[in-house]
């Protein structure tokens, strides 16, 4: 708006925030989102070809919302007339010596009303192949899982919000944030913005957008990577006859057919070591590298002819690995969302419970877990446990 004064102003424009733009322009609301880089830039959680998306979780209440997030991305294939989510099925094997229980998972999402079959290693090897499994080995297969096309959720979330009204501004880093009685003011340069209510989305910036209001989180923020493998065979990964997976074991590795470019991804999941969004580096790690080669190898033996190439990405983890997703301690008219390294398959959902807590400081969905006051956010050096 010509005037600076917005109804909500949204701090970072990854796949948490987009969704929340989105969310809150097509409510009706006058809204601002700020990006500090360019919008679809890399140097955060959100973009790439393809995330993870399943309804198999160690809590019942993780795999109901879940379902949430299914509906809401579907709602925005609707707005659109474009494919989101790709149901080419998922796949969590659990090894003799996984230290997460199969049993727990699959009751939780049937809990929740999914349809999960339980399969032996033998069974899995005979629908596909390209795995090499020991005999001890157990999984889980759910149709209903498979992957969110990244980028192009992203780019469809802002896209739709810039329709309804939104202004989006890049390369628009925040130097100040001033609370008043009925709001906030942002300071953009030599730009002021005045809102009644602010959402931070802002991943590994988190604290640092936090601190200028006085708050803060223990958030640890690690450097990780995916490694794209080309295939011997690579009609054997394509993505309709292939589904995602995870190995739900340390080191936690999971997996994606071919999709967006003529290879398979993997990546350790929550392996990479501990950085700053800013002292971060873009050069792939050696050692994590080795490791999923090595696992490949063993797991997948025609899936890594050769690399393609390496891609590095942080994620933003609290000690629980659980969402942080509340008003701000302190703070009627602020509200944060952290993901946790995992929430791109719920952005969708998330943005709705944050423009719930900027519109109307609650939200109608079940975030009892994942308040900014639970205990452990509130330890002084809390234990961490980043294996989901």
């Amino acid at each position: 708006m010509s005037d600076g004064t917005y109804d909500h102003i949204v701090i970072g424009l990854g796949a948490l925030g987009s969704a929340t733009v989105r969310q809150l322009a097509v409510r009706g609301a006058s809204v601002l989102g700020l990006e500090r880089f360019e919008l679809g830039h890399g140097r955060g959680e959100s973009e790439d070809h393809s995330r993870l998306i399943r309804v198999t979780y160690h809590t019942e209440a993780y795999a109901r919302l879940a379902q949430e997030a299914y509906r809401s991305w579907e709602e925005l294939e609707v707005m659109t007339g474009q494919q989101v989510v790709n149901r080419c099925g998922c796949l969590d094997l659990y090894p003799e010596h996984a230290e997460l229980s199969l049993e727990t998972f699959v009751d939780n999402a049937r809990a929740a009303g999914e349809r999960v079959q339980t399969l032996s290693a033998r069974e899995v090897m005979e629908r596909w192949p390209q795995f090499s499994l020991d005999s001890s080995t157990r999984a889980a297969y759910h149709a209903k899982g498979g992957f969110v096309m990244a980028g192009i959720a992203n780019r469809l979330n802002r896209r739709v919000a810039v329709d309804h009204g939104a202004e989006l501004r890049e390369h628009a880093r925040v130097d100040g944030i001033d609370v008043r009685p009925d709001g906030v003011r942002v300071r953009v340069g030599t730009e002021t913005f005045s809102a009644r209510s602010l959402v931070v989305a802002a991943g590994p910036w988190t604290n640092e957008v936090l601190a200028m209001v006085g708050a803060s989180f223990p958030l640890t923020v690690t450097q990780e990577q995916v490694t794209y493998l080309v295939p011997a065979r690579p009609m054997d990964f394509h993505w309709s006859r292939f589904p995602v997976w995870m190995w739900m074991a340390r080191p936690s590795l999971y997996g994606f057919p071919i999709f967006g470019e003529s290879a398979v991804k993997a990546a350790i999941d929550a392996g990479g070591r501990e950085v700053t969004a800013d002292s971060r580096s873009f050069d792939p790690d050696p050692d994590l590298s080795a490791t999923v080669r090595t696992m490949m190898a063993d797991l997948l033996p025609g899936s890594n002819a050769a690399v393609r190439r390496e891609k590095t990405c942080l994620y933003t983890l609290p000690p629980d690995r659980d969402f942080i997703l509340d008003l701000v301690p302190g703070h009627d008219r602020i509200s944060v969302a952290v993901g946790g390294g995992h929430a791109f398959k719920f952005a969708s959902v998330i943005g709705e419970i944050m423009a719930d807590f900027a519109t109307a400081g609650e939200t109608a969905h079940d975030v009892a877990a994942y308040t900014a006051t639970r205990p452990i956010l509130t330890e002084v050096d809390p234990p961490k446990n980043f294996l989901l």
